[in-house]
């Protein structure tokens, strides 16, 4: 067999032995069963925002919101509603409806309705997710517009 082949074997079957340990490690990753803290699920999908979430929010008015966020998802589908409260009577419920891009790690809401809010605006929030979906972070448009960061409230 002339060297250069024998070079070009060598290599291909280094490779393909480097292919195989990372597909059998990334097997075993996905087969894993779901970490646990203490004898509780960690994360039953990575990529699912259903639950509830904490955050605060500044808008461009300098107002500081607090506020609780409960999602569900279906599919890419999602809907919910954000208490917010802002101290002074500015408190209500925004109810929202949008979708989830799992493998961008965006999520896309919009207001679609306000209960007890005289106070607030439907809004659309533009949200990016942390890899293990347990962070969200970004804008609203609409009203006074904000900046936002949440994180998801452990079950």
């Amino acid at each position: 067999m002339p060297r250069s082949l024998a070079r070009r074997s060598q290599r291909l079957v280094s490779a393909l032995c480097g292919l195989l340990a990372l597909g059998t490690a990334s097997a075993a990753v996905a087969l894993s069963p779901p970490a646990r803290a203490g004898g509780a699920k960690v994360q039953q999908s990575v990529c699912n925002v259903t639950g509830a979430w904490r955050g605060t929010g500044l808008d461009v008015a300098g107002t500081r919101w607090r506020f609780e966020l409960s999602l569900t998802q279906a599919d890419t589908a999602v809907e919910g509603f954000f208490d917010w409260h802002a101290g002074g009577g500015d408190d209500g419920r925004e109810r929202v409806a949008g979708r989830v891009d799992c493998r961008a790690r965006r999520l896309a809401l919009r207001g679609v309705a306000l209960e007890h809010a005289p106070a607030l605006a439907l809004a659309r929030y533009e949200l990016g997710l942390n890899p293990a979906f347990t962070v969200l972070a970004g804008r609203w448009l609409g009203g006074v517009p904000g900046t936002l960061r949440a994180t998801r409230v452990a079950q």
